[in-house]
């Protein structure tokens, strides 16, 4: 549409109308020959046009886990990945919104610049302080650029860092001389951890022993 398309003109005079075009979703992704033509009092002048229809710059980010578990005074890692479709030109800006105390976040590519449709594996690392209250929070992760702004969720959930737990069958033993006496020890791992988890190579030593 034009914004005028009755004008007047006196003498060496000018007058402007501006064009507006606008495409429907369903438009063919093509190149067109427009002739833009004016006339009056018989009089007529055309002049050449090219219009080019893109398709739509697009953004999006994506999460491989729905849950990051980060144990206290450790960090975990979780892939994101970012695309960018149609004429997308321009940086891509990361970020993580709703951090808890004592939870830092790092981005492997904070800023990047692409072009087109492109697909970008980022890492982000979460580090819990020992501090960090075991608890579980909603992150939103958001990708933006180009005038666009695309989010995803996750929920964060710190926890106990893994340990070994170590139980005798016995507080005390009464031991006479030239006696023996036996008591059973018994270790299993706690905090959060994996159904497969392992613990490879475990040792004891009986420390503080008296002569003889």
């Amino acid at each position: 549409s034009w914004s005028a398309n009755e004008l007047s003109l006196n003498g060496a005079g000018k007058a402007t109308s501006t064009l507006t075009l606008k495409a429907a979703t369903s438009a063919a992704l093509t190149t067109s020959a427009l002739k833009i033509t004016a006339t009056g009092d018989g009089l007529q002048s055309t002049t050449p046009l090219s219009l080019l229809v893109l398709a739509p710059q697009t953004l999006s980010i994506r999460s491989a886990v729905a849950i990051m578990n980060v144990a206290q005074g450790q960090s975990a890692t979780a892939v994101f990945t970012v695309a960018t479709g149609g004429n997308y030109a321009g940086a891509v800006t990361l970020a993580v919104a709703g951090l808890p105390t004592g939870v830092t976040a790092k981005w492997s590519a904070n800023r990047f610049l692409r072009t087109g449709s492109s697909t970008n594996l980022c890492t982000l690392t979460l580090t819990a302080s020992t501090s960090a209250a075991l608890a579980s929070t909603a992150l939103i992760l958001t990708a933006a650029g180009s005038g666009l702004e695309a989010q995803t969720g996750i929920t964060l959930a710190v926890v106990t860092p893994p340990g070994i737990q170590l139980d005798l069958s016995s507080a005390q033993i009464n031991l006479k001389a030239g006696g023996t006496q036996t008591v059973v020890a018994t270790i299993k791992i706690v905090g959060r951890v994996t159904l497969n988890a392992k613990l490879i190579g475990v040792s004891f030593q009986a420390a503080n022993l008296p002569a003889g």
